[in-house]
């Protein structure tokens, strides 16, 4: 190709409405980033990376922009080294990868990069092009995260708490490990609708959430079971040591003053605890923590009534 294809060439991908740069380098360098030289990058790509050419004259200079984390640079290496030689095998001309970009504007884009494996339009010239996604990922990210929320509260749902619960059992089979599983519920509930209304009973709902996440760990689980019932998962065994944490929540519920309008209430709850037993299956364990919790509610309610098996 001479001079002037090579300037058409660059002309035609500058007007791409993708994102492309151009890399150089022998086949022997194929492992060596910073003799990869970086010949050209369109319009698109200046518009959405914004690396200059001066900036990042080489694909090592490039990397350390684009991925400044070193564990992410180390793994997108490695997946791109995978790819390729994939694509190789199969005989494809590109390998492609999902990839979050560090944009010269300090943003963060995710990008479904494409990557020649081949030399197609000049030798040891190799094409590299972005299709920007992050629009798309935020949504699926959102609609991911929807499939397992409760809308109202922002807790986890009843479909979560289920798929938790058998993870939780594979983990205390293989490790020998156990976990509690509390039912709680809001003591006269109905009454706060009926009295107040819908409305009402919403933000008690979100308060009470909100109190109870705020005694869990990261590795506990606060989900919306039904109406004013939620179960807590907290990945501990011993049963005395999750009632002082589930306590607490408890203590703030009925220590907060809740308002609606001109009116302010108090609220209490009651809790049925169980923990995993060798041989339990998740039907058994919620079984257990809502009988817990009934007999709870028909002693008066508002304490934690513990599952007589639980250790």
């Amino acid at each position: 190709m001479v001079k002037g294809d090579l300037d058409s060439f660059y002309s035609f991908l500058d007007h791409l409405p993708i994102a492309a740069l151009v890399i150089s380098f022998e086949e022997h360098q194929v492992d060596d980033l910073s003799a990869q030289k970086i010949c050209h990058v369109n319009f698109k790509y200046l518009e959405l990376i914004g690396y200059p050419l001066s900036a990042t004259p080489d694909a090592a200079s490039w990397m350390q922009l684009a991925y400044p984390q070193p564990e992410y640079r180390q793994e997108i290496t490695n997946r791109w080294k995978d790819e390729s030689a994939a694509a190789m095998q199969r005989d494809d001309v590109t390998a492609k990868a999902i990839v979050n970009v560090r944009c010269n504007d300090g943003r963060n884009r995710c990008f479904e990069a494409f990557s020649e494996v081949r030399s197609t339009i000049l030798p040891n010239h190799y094409i590299i092009s972005f299709i920007d996604i992050t629009d798309m990922t935020v949504k699926m990210e959102g609609l991911k995260r929807q499939s397992v929320m409760d809308q109202l509260t922002g807790v986890y749902n009843q479909y979560h708490l289920l798929q938790r619960v058998e993870q939780e059992i594979e983990r205390a089979v293989s490790s020998d490990s156990y976990f509690t599983l509390m039912m709680f519920d809001l003591d006269f509930f109905k009454m706060i609708n009926d009295r107040y209304g819908y409305e009402c009973g919403d933000q008690v709902l979100i308060s009470c959430a909100s109190m109870i996440n705020e005694v869990l760990s990261s590795e506990d689980c606060l989900a919306r079971w039904n109406g004013a019932d939620f179960i807590v998962l907290i990945r501990e065994g011993n049963s005395g040591i999750a009632r002082q944490v589930i306590q607490k929540a408890l203590q703030k519920i009925r220590a907060h003053t809740f308002l609606w309008q001109d009116i302010s209430f108090a609220m209490t709850a009651t809790i049925g605890l169980t923990t995993y037993q060798s041989g339990d299956n998740a039907d058994k364990v919620l079984e257990r923590a809502d009988l817990a919790l009934k007999r709870g509610k028909q002693m008066g309610g508002d304490f934690v009534f513990m599952d007589i098996t639980s250790g």
